[in-house]
């Protein structure tokens, strides 16, 4: 995916913005170690659980993705409205070769997709942790990048070199979707919901973009009344998820 973004990048923009790109995609890729430790941690521990297991196994991943969307999304809201209102803070860290206050759609764009990736990885290793499933990584990943490339012939004539970073934004909710549908169906509707969630917390990014011009005060109250219905959502299911496990031990313990 980088060296097709590299070679689209060279042959349609100047050397500069190719740099900012290419600059804000290096600075934030280093993020993604938290889908690598998440896989190494999960695919043995999943593995380890067996077919005997499946319950215990389903519970872990429902979990996982619960966390994951009630931590990550919220912060990602939150940092999306500073980078908007305060891009000359970001001009001032790396030295203002890179114009944030022009390209900050760029950063946004970038780390939503980055998101995208470490919410479908608990996912992912569910599938790596069974030969039987292990293909259904690679389907995900091709539906991530053909959609990328896709929406690129779209986005770039009309967004210039932020449609790039912006088809992978798309590319990635449509592989995080992907990895949804198919979990949802392998579990018989055990795992999956939480992707409305997600589906709902981008939905109210793209409005926040909109508005997001307006006040900093206004743009955050904002995203955090209008994302609660969300969070009190993925909280209650914690709650049944903790409270499921936690019989599903007694169980095992008894057996």
């Amino acid at each position: 995916m980088s060296q097709i973004q590299i070679i689209l990048s060279k042959q349609r923009f100047g050397d500069f913005e190719t740099g900012v790109l290419g600059f804000w995609n290096s600075a934030l890729s280093p993020i993604l170690i938290i889908a690598n430790t998440l896989t190494i941690v999960l695919v043995p521990r999943l593995s380890s659980l067996g077919k005997s297991k499946e319950g215990e196994r389903i519970l872990l991943v429902n979990s996982f993705n619960w966390k994951l969307t009630l931590v990550l999304f919220p912060i990602f809201g939150v940092m999306m409205i500073l980078i908007d209102q305060y891009p000359n803070l970001f001009d001032f860290i790396i030295g203002s070769e890179y114009l944030t206050i022009k390209y900050w759609p760029i950063i946004i764009f970038i780390g939503f997709n980055i998101l995208n990736v470490i919410l479908w990885t608990p996912i992912t290793a569910y599938f790596q942790s069974s030969e039987k499933r292990v293909l259904y990584t690679t389907l995900i990943s091709f539906v991530n990048f053909a959609s990328a490339i896709s929406f690129w012939f779209i986005l770039i004539q009309n967004f210039g070199i932020i449609g790039i970073a912006l088809g992978l934004a798309i590319g990635s909710l449509f592989g995080n979707l992907t990895a949804n549908i198919i979990l949802f169906f392998i579990t018989k509707g055990q795992i999956g919901y939480h992707i409305f969630v997600v589906i709902g917390f981008s939905f109210l990014l793209c409005i926040e973009l909109l508005i997001i011009e307006y006040s900093f005060i206004w743009a955050l109250s904002s995203w955090i009344i209008i994302s609660l219905p969300g969070l009190i959502y993925t909280l209650y299911n914690l709650i049944v998820d903790y409270k499921n496990r936690k019989r599903y031990t007694n169980i095992s313990k008894a057996t």
